[in-house]
């Protein structure tokens, strides 16, 4: 039975059959870049917390990745619990007899939904489930795992020292892929100019000796649209060290996010006890795939409008 919604359903013949083979109860299909693969991990732990089973990762989807979207969290991160991961010998006689597709658990949505906790999932596990919510209960076990392993390229090592110093403020400006055809109506249009203007000048208020540090896949972009506020674009961190601009931006005390995993990550492992957070009333344009923005940002987060307007937490009015 697929279980779009979460609820539970008992493993067919062949999944109890498979189990007993293999040794396998519970496959998270991994997916998406960096940030996506550390909710879905932070997902993992929870339920497995919660029903403990023999787990395991499946990898099938990075086979072809390009390298800023392959399979990088356990290169990046300490990752003591890790899970392993599915063989090539599992994953093909999964496929081949369609358990796959009989025995699935796969989250449509980005929204919080207890059920995906709730419930002892058996089967293949799948879904970005982007909220802090459902780690909630391993937030221990989520912070000692997701400690940086790799030391910063040497380029960036003054660079660290100033955000660690100075009243340093992270503004991730993410365009790139969000402005391709098949992304665009979902992503852009929400993290405008106005917005980013906006959230430095609420900073700048409460705080005028702050320094805004750029991080972005357009730098160029950044340094002409943002010449007049900009302390610094960072560039360099591509490829095989895409990830050294998350690294970075978890030093500066204050961030402006944009409607980005990578970036809420960043600042979810800053935790700063007084920075001030900054973050987009919305993250998908027309609650695309049931986005709502209370399971996305932690309450801390100041929200702004994409027309640079305070928006409350509690508030469904920034959703088209």
């Amino acid at each position: 039975m697929r279980a779009e919604k979460g609820t539970n359903f008992a493993p067919s013949f062949g999944w109890r059959l498979s189990s007993w083979l293999f040794g396998v109860d519970r496959v998270h299909r991994l997916q998406g870049g960096l940030a996506n693969q550390m909710f879905q991990y932070a997902h993992a732990w929870a339920l497995q917390r919660r029903w403990p089973a023999r787990t395991f990762t499946d990898l099938s989807r990075y086979a072809e990745a390009t390298p800023d979207r392959a399979y990088r969290v356990e290169q990046v991160f300490e990752m003591q619990d890790h899970f392993p991961i599915l063989s090539a010998s599992a994953s093909r006689h999964i496929k081949r007899w369609g358990l796959d597709r009989s025995n699935r658990s796969e989250e449509l949505t980005i929204e919080f939904k207890e059920s995906y906790l709730s419930h002892d999932l058996r089967g293949i596990v799948q879904g970005y489930f982007p909220s802090f919510k459902y780690s909630t209960e391993v937030q221990d076990i989520v912070r000692k795992n997701f400690r940086f392993k790799l030391g910063l390229p040497s380029r960036n090592h003054r660079l660290a020292e100033e955000l660690m110093r100075d009243e340093a403020v992270a503004v991730h400006v993410r365009r790139g892929d969000y402005l391709n055809p098949e992304n665009k109506a979902d992503f852009s249009g929400i993290c405008t100019p106005a917005y980013y203007r906006a959230a430095i000048e609420h900073i700048r208020l409460r705080r005028e000796s702050s320094r805004f540090y750029f991080f972005s896949d357009d730098p160029a972009w950044c340094r002409a649209e943002f010449a007049d506020v900009a302390h610094h674009v960072v560039e360099g961190n591509v490829g095989e060290d895409s990830w050294a601009d998350m690294a970075l931006m978890t030093r500066s005390r204050s961030a402006i996010i944009a409607n980005s995993s990578y970036s809420l990550w960043a600042r979810w492992l800053a935790a700063p006890k007084d920075g001030i957070n900054i973050g987009p009333c919305r993250f998908l344009n027309g609650n695309a795939y049931g986005a709502r923005t209370e399971d996305i940002l932690p309450e801390s987060f100041i929200r702004f409008s994409d027309r640079g307007e305070v928006v409350p937490s509690n508030s469904h009015s920034d959703l088209p």
